[in-house]
């Protein structure tokens, strides 16, 4: 076990240690960094882990949020409408408030990705 801290203070925010050695703060970028080092095109279900990725600016704590969506909906209207929403979401959401709201966007390859498995890409 290493006697390196695994935690110190700066900016009133815990800076943690990351796979790389690097003490990094809990920011939006540090957030942004660890989804953009993720695999998310050989992943299964899109679904990378974020966990401690090997770059010196990634927080190493991260995990993606998801919708889920049946395949076959009861409500095909409603699923469609669902679906529009995100859709709008990953064109405008960052212009309109979804950084405000602590959440990071997607890097625009796998918005793109997703865009195209619910065939609105």
């Amino acid at each position: 076990m290493s006697n390196t801290p695994m935690a110190s203070k700066t900016d009133g925010h815990a800076a943690t240690a990351n796979r790389s050695g690097s003490f990094v703060a809990p920011t939006m970028a540090s957030f942004a960094a660890a989804a953009g080092t993720a695999d998310w095109t050989h992943s299964a279900n899109m679904a990378p882990s974020m966990l401690n990725t090997n770059r010196a600016p990634n927080w190493p704590i991260v995990s993606a949020t998801y919708i889920l969506i049946p395949k076959n909906p009861g409500d095909a209207d409603r699923a469609a409408a669902v679906l529009k929403f995100y859709d709008w979401a990953f064109k405008s959401g960052a212009a309109d408030g979804v950084t405000n709201s602590n959440y990071i966007t997607l890097p625009a390859s796998v918005q793109a990705q997703v865009r195209k498995f619910v065939g609105h890409g």
